[in-house]
């Protein structure tokens, strides 16, 4: 038989074979492939064409995305009149054209009709006749599954023309999204589960004046907030202060969430956004799950002295200030606390074997860390050093450890790890710890080991760290 014949003849008993697998097995196997792929196997034969038929809706449509424009609203609106793609669809995102297939970066540039704008410059009724058809028919209605809402960051035009009314208002600015977003979830009392929020485009007005307080503090948005959302992701760039309207409209998402369980904050502005919560929402002590805080500075513990929530996994990212707080701040934790990842961390630590030795042995509920980026003080240098790794002496590390490379540079500067025993890999990892000291050009940097050989881990927590043992501890470990 020819060698042609033969794999034809496998790969049609292979099929076969799958065909008669049940259709609990074949969705299974279709959760490890991505949507082209569940197309292929559809077209293999009647019995495959039924048996992925739900997990091809489901990868193909859960999220949909539109940018405002007549083409994308139409497609959804397609969507939601289709029996079982309507089911499917768990996730709206607003993105700019490029993520729609468009050509022009203005939102809902070529709708018919005007855009009737306020003096002040918000928006007004009446809304074009396909946008409002969108909000009160098609996501109410059509897309009875959709409870998450994502604003991905878009580029778009700083300012409007001085004339805010008349054909001049072609387009819709992010704040136009965020109002008729918030204001459809007030008005229809929709059951939103999570909300994303990133308005960090550097070419995104953060001019917050357009949008109407009452949006965010009425009544009926606020009860929304408070009994349905548990998961807020807010993204708050910019190369300047954020203004006070952006203070308190952020401060009001995250006030009124009282029911959250999943915090993402990403801002240059981090500590004075937690200040201004703690300030104007004192009662504000969601059960948080799940923390996720970019730029934090631990220079005062004011924010989290009375919060107490079962957090199971924390990320920070770009840390400094001061040591003993930052440790104060992970004890609150300790009990809890699952999975960790701390990501460019520069701490005034005199020693990397004291901070390793902290973490193994206040901490010893953790299942997953990852460090990544972290500086130390480190003697005869006056400024602090990046920690790298032999990740090629690592012979007592168990299975499962995954070395990070520091971008583009031959060098490890981190590492992960997920598994039962994180103590060992934390006892274990300032072995192969070292520091680079540059002898000049032309010269391969020296290797200076963190840790001596006859040095032992410290295990006394009191000893490295008094203020947590007298902040939380109550004893030395």
């Amino acid at each position: 038989m020819p060698p042609g014949i033969a794999r034809t003849n496998r790969t049609n008993d292979s099929q076969t074979t799958t065909a008669l697998l049940p259709a609990e097995l074949v969705e299974q196997i279709c959760d490890s492939l991505e949507a082209v792929d569940i197309s292929s196997l559809r077209l293999v034969c009647i019995q495959l064409f039924e048996k992925t038929t739900r997990a091809f809706f489901i990868t193909s449509f859960s999220t949909v995305t539109t940018d405002f424009c007549t083409k994308s609203l139409r497609r959804i609106e397609e969507i939601s009149q289709h029996p079982q793609a309507r089911q499917a669809v768990k996730e709206l995102v607003v993105a700019g054209a490029n993520d729609v297939g468009g050509m022009d970066p203005d939102l809902g540039h070529d709708i018919e009709g005007q855009w009737h704008r306020s003096i002040r410059g918000n928006l007004e009724a009446p809304l074009p006749d396909i946008v409002n058809r969108f909000l009160r028919e098609v996501i109410v209605e059509g897309l009875p599954n959709c409870r998450s809402f994502r604003i991905r960051a878009i580029s778009g035009p700083q300012y409007f023309p001085a004339n805010l009314n008349g054909p001049s208002t072609a387009y819709l600015r992010l704040t136009d999204v965020v109002e008729l977003l918030l204001s459809h979830f007030s008005e229809f009392r929709l059951p939103v589960k999570a909300f994303t929020l990133d308005i960090s485009s550097s070419g995104t007005c953060q001019d917050m004046r357009p949008l109407r307080p009452d949006t965010y503090r009425n009544p009926n948005f606020v009860e929304v907030w408070s009994n349905h959302l548990q998961e807020l992701d807010l993204v708050i760039w910019g190369w300047w202060d954020l203004t006070q309207e952006v203070k308190n409209f952020i401060t009001a998402l995250i006030g009124s969430a009282t029911n959250l369980k999943t915090l993402s904050l990403d801002s240059s502005s981090t500590d004075s956004l937690l200040d201004h919560i703690s300030a104007s929402q004192p009662s504000w002590k969601p059960q948080l799950h799940h923390l996720n805080l970019h730029y934090v500075s631990f220079d005062s513990d004011s924010f989290f002295r009375s919060w107490r929530p079962p957090l199971r996994h924390l990320s920070l990212y770009s840390v400094h200030g001061d040591r003993h707080l930052f440790f104060n701040f992970l004890s609150i934790f300790r009990e809890t606390l699952r999975t960790l990842s701390l990501k460019h961390v520069r701490l005034e630590i005199d020693s990397f074997q004291d901070f390793l030795s902290a973490l193994a042995h206040c901490f010893t509920h953790l299942e997953t860390v990852c460090l990544f980026v972290i500086c130390v003080r480190f003697p005869g240098f006056n400024h602090l050093r990046f920690v790298n790794y032999w990740w090629d002496r690592a012979k007592d590390f168990p299975p499962g450890v995954r070395w990070i490379q520091q971008g583009s540079r031959p060098l490890i500067g981190g590492i992960h790890y997920e598994g039962p025993d994180v103590v060992g890999v934390l006892e274990s990892l300032v072995k192969v710890a070292y520091v680079r000291k540059i002898r000049g050009v032309g010269v391969e940097p020296l290797e200076i080991p963190v840790m001596s050989p006859a040095a032992e881990p410290c295990r006394n927590a009191w000893v490295l760290y008094p203020t947590i043992s007298s902040y939380a501890f109550g004893r030395a470990i």
